[in-house]
């Protein structure tokens, strides 16, 4: 998943069919923006190979391939009845499909499948004016997605602490879940997370103090290891993607991972996670990744 903005939050409503979430602007079935052409939230971005030529021979050396930024385009028809409601429709596109700084969540929903998601900025907004611009424009929008990945909506389920160490490939199946932080009721400290998509998913995972020092996850073995004392009421993120640690506040605790042996939830499969630590629990969240 390796993101610059980590995990895509889910969207904050229930998306229907032929529905788009972007900078909270919702359009599709059921509101004044219309989706009129066919998208391509479906096609592969391009690839980015590093094969490369053999010198003195024909063919290449094979190397990994990875995708380039996706550029999806569609066609809206923004329409209302009268003039002051295509107004503040087209006021609230244009704040929608502006230019930013930073990616914002865009969200897909297509008939008979779960809802996607990726990083997104507007790349283009086009609005011709036309003579039933009072009732109706139709605008032509591209994004530009710099992940050049989809997201499924987050899952997340809860361990117990283990003062134990289980080995990578030993941990017993647990379903995942969305189960609410700080139960008190029996939890595992182990599980098995999923990755449906077609490439690689990385974790992320919360724990909250109070908690020792030396606490740590191991998915399949790889070790990640925090070596500052969590006190009551402060919270601590490892994001897997970009390698950093950050408490609620936003201050950076990276340094404070002892061991940094980062893996990710491979493409069609799965991997083991347990959480050591002396006390306490933590919420580990993943996803589905699709190229």
């Amino acid at each position: 998943m390796a993101s610059q903005a980590g995990m895509i939050p889910a969207p904050d409503i229930e998306l229907q069919d032929m529905q788009i979430l972007f900078a909270g602007l919702l359009m599709g079935a059921g509101t004044q923006y219309d989706l009129t052409e066919d998208a391509d939230f479906l096609d592969m971005a391009a690839l980015k190979t590093m094969d490369a030529s053999r010198d003195w021979a024909d063919g290449s050396w094979t190397g990994p391939d990875y995708a380039d930024v996706l550029l999806p385009e569609l066609t809206i028809e923004i329409w209302e009845e009268g003039a002051a409601g295509i107004t503040d429709s087209l006021s609230a596109f244009r704040r929608a499909f502006t230019a930013r700084a930073e990616p914002v969540p865009l969200w897909v929903k297509l008939p008979g499948l779960d809802p996607i998601g990726t990083w997104a900025k507007a790349n283009k907004r086009s609005i011709p004016v036309t003579n039933a611009f009072e009732h109706l424009a139709v605008a032509d929008v591209q994004w530009r997605c710099p992940e050049g990945t989809w997201q499924s909506v987050p899952r997340s389920i809860q361990l117990q602490a283990s003062a134990t160490q289980v080995a990578g490939l030993e941990f017993p199946l647990f379903a995942d879940g969305a189960l609410n932080f700080g139960t008190t009721s029996q939890l595992p400290s182990t599980a098995v997370l999923t990755n449906d998509g077609n490439a690689p998913a990385w974790l992320v995972g919360l724990v909250e103090g109070p908690i020792p020092a030396g606490w740590s996850f191991a998915v399949d073995g790889h070790v990640v290891r925090y070596g500052e004392d969590l006190a009551a009421g402060q919270a601590v993120t490892i994001d897997y993607s970009s390698g950093q640690a950050t408490l609620a506040d936003g201050n950076d605790r990276s340094y404070a991972l002892l061991e940094r042996d980062f893996a990710p939830v491979p493409a069609g499969g799965t991997s083991n996670i347990a959480f050591t630590a002396a006390s306490g629990q933590a919420l580990i969240t993943t996803a589905d990744i699709w190229r």
